[in-house]
Order: C-alpha cells, then sequence, then structure tokens
C-alpha cells in the first residue's frame, strides 16, 4: 500500500473520519464481491466518496429537516464511477482487485448499493481537514517522531515533492501539487510545495531565538529533519519503541553524533 496510506490513515478514518451506515454493507455485498474485493471496496469508500462527489456523480442534500434520512443523492452514471472505483483501487494499492471489479457480472449492483443507496458522512479526520479535528494532534505527533528517527538512521534517499520537482532538500525545488489529480484534476490549495502553512509555528532564528512563522510546506519539511536544517522549538527525549519491540519488531539504536 502507498505509504500516505498505509502509515496512519486508519486512525484518521477510524478516530474523526467516517461514519453512516457503511458498517452494515459488508455482509450485503460479500456475497457479490467476495471476500478480497468487498474489502478493498470497503476500504476506499471514504477516498472514493469525495471523487465521486467532485465528478457530479453524488450530490450533497442542501439541507436536511430533523429526524428525516440525510445522504447524498446518486446520479447512477456507473461509467464515470466506475473509473474512479478503479483509480481508488490502484492509488491504495489493489492491483489485483481492479480486474475483480472490472469482470465482476455485478458490479453495477454493488456500485449502487455502495454509492446510491448507503449513508456515507464524511468528517473532518478526512485529509487535508484533518486539523480541524482535536484528535488529529495525538496522532501526527507520533509521525513526526517516527519520520525524525528515520531521518536520523536510515535517510530517505529519495525526498521528491509528489508528482514530480526537484528534491525536498534543494533550494530550486518547483512548486508542485502534493494531491492526486486522477480523475478530475483539482488545483489541491495548501498542498503546493511554496504554500505557506496555516498557523503560526515557533522556529529558530540566527541568533539563536525563536519567533513565530508561517514557513511554507516545503520549509517546515526541512525544518523538521535533525538530517537537515532543524530549526523547531522541541527535540524527543528519545526513539524507543517499547510497544513494537514486544511484538518482535527491532529499531535499530539512534546513532550518536
Amino acid at each position: 500500500r502507498i505509504a500516505s496510506n498505509s502509515i496512519h490513515d486508519g486512525a484518521h478514518l477510524w478516530t474523526a473520519g467516517v461514519g453512516g451506515e457503511c458498517t452494515n454493507i459488508t455482509e450485503k455485498i460479500q456475497g457479490m464481491a467476495g471476500s478480497s474485493l468487498t474489502r478493498a471496496l470497503v476500504t476506499i469508500i471514504p477516498a472514493t466518496t469525495q471523487w465521486m462527489w467532485r465528478a457530479n456523480i453524488q450530490k450533497a442534500p442542501m439541507n436536511c429537516s430533523r429526524g428525516e434520512p440525510c445522504m447524498n443523492t446518486c446520479t447512477k452514471n456507473f461509467t464515470a464511477g466506475s473509473e474512479i472505483v478503479v483509480g481508488m483501487l490502484e492509488t491504495f494499492g489493489y492491483v489485483e482487485e481492479i480486474e475483480e471489479w472490472k469482470t465482476n457480472p455485478r458490479n453495477v449492483d454493488i456500485f449502487q448499493i455502495l454509492y446510491c443507496e448507503t449513508k456515507t458522512i464524511l468528517g473532518d479526520g478526512i485529509d487535508a481537514g484533518g486539523a480541524n479535528d482535536p484528535t488529529f494532534w495525538t496522532i501526527h505527533p507520533s509521525l513526526d517522531r517516527l519520520y525524525q528517527y528515520k531521518n536520523l538512521v536510515n535517510p530517505m534517499k529519495d525526498m521528491y515533492w509528489p508528482n514530480g520537482g526537484a528534491p525536498a532538500w534543494s533550494k530550486s525545488s518547483i512548486d508542485n501539487t502534493a494531491c492526486s489529480t486522477f480523475p478530475y484534476p483539482s488545483k489541491c490549495a495548501s498542498h503546493h510545495a511554496s504554500e505557506k502553512i496555516a498557523f503560526k509555528i515557533d522556529t529558530l532564528k540566527e541568533d539563536g531565538g525563536y519567533s513565530e512563522s508561517f514557513p511554507s510546506n516545503i520549509e517546515l519539511l526541512q525544518m523538521m529533519s535533525p538530517a537537515g536544517d532543524y530549526r523547531l522549538s522541541y527535540i524527543y527525549e528519545n526513539f524507543r519503541y517499547a510497544h513494537c519491540k514486544s511484538e518482535g519488531y527491532h529499531f535499530p539504536e539512534v546513532p550518536m553524533f
């Protein structure tokens, strides 16, 4: 699975990402799709629903009355919808399931159940909106710490900005989007290398003091790596992962400099 999804997307989804009736449809479609394809289709529902809306295949209600069902309506454009399903299966690494989906004789019925009859609620924990939800801030320090550990023990060899561009550490790194462009391109504001982050952080100045600033995405990436120009206002006491060790996973010690 691709790293951006496999590392921590599950935490986003389970804590503040998705709700509705998704948990009730597994048994309903398993007889038509089989276990492997069913698991893949249910997993990609949150991401796929967004693209369905962007492609005007699903439409959100303008308003909902109290006590009445409140869910997206579906235009039942299966051809365009199926392209999105295939794209999301590929994005999430479900390569073998793509052919299963394309050749399944009941894929139209499955599509109808998943996207036209099932109520899906996307919360603030999804994608770029995640920072609006308090649970975001309990998830990401662990990813930040792991990223720093990785750069100390075995630095990443390929630091290209997603979708191309110069290495992230290069001053000439071009401004390139970090969001998916399949199948309906989006400007993806705030995801570009040179765009400023939305909140102030304390960063180290040349005189040794700290001041609040709005670094760009690529500047923040540089600032948070101990293998680069580290300029954030905190350091981690250690990089021990006792819970991983207890499961048999060994993390090499951080080398002393």
